[in-house]
């Protein structure tokens, strides 16, 4: 038994005493916060949805993937052939996945033709970091050979 202040501890609230102390200190310190927590979480790549599909009388089939890793969701994009080589990654700003009623199921990635053109729109939705769902719309741009994000307005 430890003595602290005429005061005598037992083995384990002493040890829980420690690891609490340990535990503010990590807490404390946003650098020492950060290393510990890329010890513990591995940052490993995670397939959170997939869809496959035709965007456009100018591409060859898609696969589209929504990503999660340790820090960040992303978009990648990969033709269908021979080979499968990616054409595009787009890392997503927002911090939470989401998902929402796309054609009677419930769904985190679709695609649609959202302005009646011929060609399909990928379609993420995510939360922001106050918890407000937003759908994230990319839109396939012919002349620079790329996905853009669409713009609310």
């Amino acid at each position: 038994m430890a003595v602290l202040g005429g005061m005598t501890m037992q083995p384990l609230t002493l040890f829980l005493t420690a690891l609490a102390f340990c535990f503010a200190v990590i807490a404390g310190i946003p650098s020492l916060r950060q290393k510990v927590r890329d010890q513990i979480l591995p940052n490993q790549r995670e397939i959170v949805a997939k869809i496959d599909g035709q965007i456009s009388s100018q591409l060859p089939r898609l696969t589209i993937l929504k990503i999660k890793t340790r820090d960040q969701f992303f978009i990648e994009i990969y033709r269908l052939g021979e080979d499968l080589s990616l054409m595009q990654r787009i890392a997503i700003e927002e911090p939470t996945d989401g998902h929402f009623e796309f054609q009677g199921q419930y769904t985190n990635l679709a695609l649609a033709d959202l302005d009646v053109n011929g060609e399909f729109e990928i379609l993420c939705p995510m939360y922001d970091r106050n918890g407000t769902p937003r759908l994230l719309v990319y839109k396939y741009n012919p002349d620079i050979l790329t996905f853009e994000k669409l713009s609310p307005e």
